[in-house]
């Protein structure tokens, strides 16, 4: 497995992290070292934790952007829709009649 160096933020990460509080905005790079997403010269979490899932993705191409949505590009699209479905799951929605 290629351990990438660079991660993005994908999403505001808020939340307590190794090294203290962390407030890093969409978009800010963030280096890899030993395992752990280092931003500031401080470690935020591993790569491999629930914070570091949730909040941040591999620079793949280089540029420093998110090539994709980040629902599209970890599914939750399917999630956020069906929040707002009043049909339970596998059923259909009661239609209207007038």
């Amino acid at each position: 497995m290629v351990e990438h160096e660079r991660f993005i933020a994908r999403r505001r990460a808020r939340f307590d992290g190794i090294d203290g509080k962390v407030n890093i905005p969409y978009g800010t790079a963030l280096t890899c070292q030993d395992g752990f997403l280092m931003h500031k010269n401080q470690r935020v979490c591993a790569v491999g934790s629930q914070n570091g899932m949730d909040c941040f993705v591999q620079d793949d191409d280089g540029n420093g952007t998110l090539s994709a949505a980040p629902e599209k590009a970890f599914g939750e699209t399917h999630l956020f829709a069906s929040s707002f479905s009043s049909a339970a799951p596998g059923t259909t929605a009661p239609s209207a009649t007038v």
